[in-house]
Protein backbone atom coordinates (compact mmCIF):
# COMPACT_ATOMS: atom_id res chain seq x y z
CA UNK A 1 0.00 0.00 0.00
CA UNK A 2 1.31 3.41 -0.79
CA UNK A 3 1.31 6.37 1.49
CA UNK A 4 -0.31 9.57 0.42
CA UNK A 5 1.70 12.63 1.20
CA UNK A 6 0.00 15.95 1.83
CA UNK A 7 0.39 18.20 -1.11
CA UNK A 8 2.79 21.00 -0.48
CA UNK A 9 1.23 24.18 -1.79
CA UNK A 10 4.00 26.37 -0.61
CA UNK A 11 4.93 28.22 2.53
CA UNK A 12 2.08 28.86 5.01
CA UNK A 13 2.11 32.44 6.28
CA UNK A 14 2.95 32.94 9.92
CA UNK A 15 -0.12 34.12 11.88
CA UNK A 16 1.86 35.76 14.66
CA UNK A 17 3.21 38.65 12.61
CA UNK A 18 -0.15 40.53 12.42
CA UNK A 19 -0.60 39.99 16.16
CA UNK A 20 2.82 41.47 16.88
CA UNK A 21 2.02 44.46 14.67
CA UNK A 22 -1.21 45.14 16.55
CA UNK A 23 0.49 44.86 19.94
CA UNK A 24 3.22 47.29 18.87
CA UNK A 25 0.62 49.76 17.59
CA UNK A 26 -1.21 49.56 20.93
CA UNK A 27 2.04 50.15 22.82
CA UNK A 28 2.74 53.23 20.70
CA UNK A 29 -0.81 54.51 21.23
CA UNK A 30 -0.55 54.16 25.01
CA UNK A 31 2.86 55.83 25.02
CA UNK A 32 1.45 58.78 23.09
CA UNK A 33 -1.59 59.01 25.36
CA UNK A 34 0.72 59.09 28.37
CA UNK A 35 2.57 62.08 27.00
CA UNK A 36 -0.62 63.96 26.11
CA UNK A 37 -2.09 63.76 29.61
CA UNK A 38 -0.05 65.88 31.96
CA UNK A 39 0.64 64.11 35.26
CA UNK A 40 -0.07 65.79 38.58
CA UNK A 41 2.95 67.39 40.26
CA UNK A 42 4.58 65.42 43.06
CA UNK A 43 2.89 66.02 46.39
CA UNK A 44 -0.22 67.53 44.77
CA UNK A 45 -3.35 66.84 46.83
CA UNK A 46 -6.58 67.58 44.91
CA UNK A 47 -9.59 69.18 46.59
CA UNK A 48 -12.05 66.90 48.30
CA UNK A 49 -15.75 67.67 48.51
CA UNK A 50 -17.69 67.27 51.71
CA UNK A 51 -20.89 66.86 49.71
CA UNK A 52 -22.86 63.65 49.83
CA UNK A 53 -23.62 61.51 46.81
CA UNK A 54 -26.48 62.57 44.55
CA UNK A 55 -29.89 61.24 45.54
CA UNK A 56 -31.18 58.37 43.39
CA UNK A 57 -33.78 60.65 41.81
CA UNK A 58 -31.00 62.63 40.14
CA UNK A 59 -29.02 59.67 38.90
CA UNK A 60 -31.82 57.46 37.57
CA UNK A 61 -34.93 58.67 35.77
CA UNK A 62 -38.43 57.66 36.78
CA UNK A 63 -39.57 55.18 34.12
CA UNK A 64 -43.23 55.49 33.22
CA UNK A 65 -44.79 52.95 30.86
CA UNK A 66 -48.10 53.25 29.03
CA UNK A 67 -49.39 49.91 27.76
CA UNK A 68 -51.67 49.26 24.78
CA UNK A 69 -54.78 49.48 26.98
CA UNK A 70 -53.75 52.91 28.29
CA UNK A 71 -52.76 51.71 31.74
CA UNK A 72 -49.91 53.73 33.28
CA UNK A 73 -47.23 51.67 35.03
CA UNK A 74 -44.46 52.86 37.33
CA UNK A 75 -42.01 50.21 38.58
CA UNK A 76 -44.28 47.54 37.14
CA UNK A 77 -47.27 48.69 39.22
CA UNK A 78 -50.42 50.21 37.76
CA UNK A 79 -50.96 53.79 38.96
CA UNK A 80 -54.04 55.98 39.10
CA UNK A 81 -54.01 59.51 37.70
CA UNK A 82 -53.78 61.06 41.17
CA UNK A 83 -50.86 58.78 42.12
CA UNK A 84 -49.03 59.79 38.94
CA UNK A 85 -49.62 63.48 39.65
CA UNK A 86 -48.31 63.04 43.22
CA UNK A 87 -45.18 61.23 42.00
CA UNK A 88 -44.48 63.96 39.46
CA UNK A 89 -44.93 66.68 42.12
CA UNK A 90 -42.47 64.83 44.38
CA UNK A 91 -39.98 64.66 41.51
CA UNK A 92 -40.19 68.42 41.08
CA UNK A 93 -38.79 68.97 44.56
CA UNK A 94 -35.85 66.60 43.94
CA UNK A 95 -35.21 67.84 40.36
CA UNK A 96 -35.86 64.36 39.01
CA UNK A 97 -36.10 63.15 35.45
CA UNK A 98 -38.93 61.24 33.78
CA UNK A 99 -38.80 58.88 30.81
CA UNK A 100 -42.09 57.91 29.19
CA UNK A 101 -42.16 54.70 27.17
CA UNK A 102 -45.47 54.11 25.46
CA UNK A 103 -46.74 51.14 23.48
CA UNK A 104 -47.36 51.93 19.82
CA UNK A 105 -51.04 51.08 20.33
CA UNK A 106 -51.39 53.19 23.49
CA UNK A 107 -54.19 55.77 23.42
CA UNK A 108 -52.81 59.24 22.69
CA UNK A 109 -54.99 60.69 25.45
CA UNK A 110 -53.03 58.82 28.12
CA UNK A 111 -49.71 60.13 26.83
CA UNK A 112 -51.21 63.61 26.68
CA UNK A 113 -52.31 63.20 30.31
CA UNK A 114 -48.70 62.45 31.30
CA UNK A 115 -47.46 65.49 29.42
CA UNK A 116 -49.98 67.82 31.04
CA UNK A 117 -49.30 66.33 34.49
CA UNK A 118 -45.57 66.93 34.00
CA UNK A 119 -46.31 70.49 32.87
CA UNK A 120 -48.45 71.10 35.99
CA UNK A 121 -45.58 69.78 38.14
CA UNK A 122 -43.20 72.15 36.29
CA UNK A 123 -40.82 69.33 35.40
CA UNK A 124 -38.17 70.41 32.95
CA UNK A 125 -36.58 67.03 32.17
CA UNK A 126 -39.19 64.81 30.50
CA UNK A 127 -38.32 62.47 27.66
CA UNK A 128 -40.53 60.33 25.46
CA UNK A 129 -38.50 57.32 24.35
CA UNK A 130 -39.21 56.04 20.84
CA UNK A 131 -37.62 53.61 18.43
CA UNK A 132 -36.04 54.80 15.22
CA UNK A 133 -37.64 54.06 11.87
CA UNK A 134 -36.88 50.76 10.24
CA UNK A 135 -36.34 50.69 6.53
Amino acid sequence: MSRLRPSSTGHRPDGTLPLINIVLLLVLAFMMAGTIIEPLPAGFDPLRADAEALPPALSEPLLVFVDAQGQILVSGQAQSETEIEQKLQALKQSAGRVEVRADAAAPAGRIFFLLTAAEKAALSDLKIVTLGRTR
